[in-house]
């Protein structure tokens, strides 16, 4: 995910606006608490992702780390 907001290059934005569907809006969200990425985003859309409680769903295929997502 970094290396994506970082890429400014490209179009010139200091900041990236992210849209994230499903369990992909969880990526984002985890990026920007817990690497740093809040300062690199300026806007987070998100459509149809689980933000009450993700970690129920998820920890047979993520493991006990799941808690993390939690927000």
């Amino acid at each position: 995910m970094s290396h994506r907001a970082d890429d400014g290059a490209a179009t010139g934005a200091e900041r990236a606006a992210i849209v994230g569907h499903g369990l992909g809006g969880l990526v984002p969200r985890a990026y920007m608490r817990f690497e740093g990425g809040a300062a690199k985003v300026a806007e987070l859309v998100t459509l149809g992702s689980p933000h009450r409680s993700p970690a129920a769903g998820l920890r047979g295929d993520c493991g006990p780390d799941c808690s993390a997502l939690l927000f």
